[in-house]
């Protein structure tokens, strides 16, 4: 499994992004792809993700099946879980600063070059 932390502008928490999930043939069918995927969703509650993201390079019926029943959600070639469920517009809607949500993590870093 390569996964990374990648920062989202618009969280003040990481995503996990898995680039490649790959089980050897000796270990198909036994439990190892299941075992990837807990500990990648463990790794991203160490880190407080909000989301874990897994892109598909290919039509896997298996690795569907894998994500699917830890309820992944499935859009073209991505499949998304989220963690912490972001607010809409229309729930933040007329909420004051001092009453909103508050978010924990990896802290949002803005660089501004002046151009």
């Amino acid at each position: 499994m390569l996964c990374q932390l990648r920062p989202r502008g618009n969280w003040l928490t990481p995503e996990l992004w898995i680039a490649d999930l790959a089980v050897t043939d000796n270990a198909w069918r036994r439990g190892a792809g299941h075992a990837l995927v807990k500990e990648a969703l463990n790794i991203a509650a160490g880190w407080q993700c909000h989301r874990v993201v897994i892109e598909a390079a290919r039509d896997g019926r298996a690795l569907q099946n894998l994500l699917r029943s830890f309820e992944f959600e499935f859009d073209s070639r991505t499949f998304v879980y989220d963690l912490v469920g972001q607010p809409t517009a229309t729930e933040l809607h007329g909420v004051t600063a001092e009453a909103s949500p508050s978010q924990t993590g990896v802290p949002l870093v803005v660089y501004d070059l002046g151009v």
